[in-house]
């Protein structure tokens, strides 16, 4: 697993690179497959945080978010991609 983190002017902590680091592990596990994700986050004028996450393994997943805190942003992405995951597994085990 490879993981780049990108912050636009914004310092990530530890605990939140963690975080992520556990989610993008969950998803590489159900996959099979390594990972290389990118993970971007701004914090928006409206003092809102964005998280987006860009992964590749076999097939690209993408997803952003938007909230008032930086690791909620970062559990909503997470939980997007790990539908797109979900459904791409789906689909490959019923073409099966």
């Amino acid at each position: 697993m490879n993981i780049e983190f990108v912050g636009k002017e914004i310092s990530l902590s530890e605990p939140f690179k963690e975080l992520v680091q556990r989610g993008v592990e969950k998803l590489e596990s159900r996959l099979g497959l390594p990972i290389f994700a990118r993970v971007t986050c701004a914090e928006e004028p409206s003092n809102q945080f964005s998280v987006a996450i860009h992964f590749t393994a076999r097939h690209e997943y993408n997803a952003t978010s938007t909230a008032d805190d930086l690791h909620k942003a970062a559990h909503d992405t997470l939980a997007k991609i790990g539908r797109q995951v979900s459904k791409y597994l789906e689909i490959r085990t019923a073409g099966l």
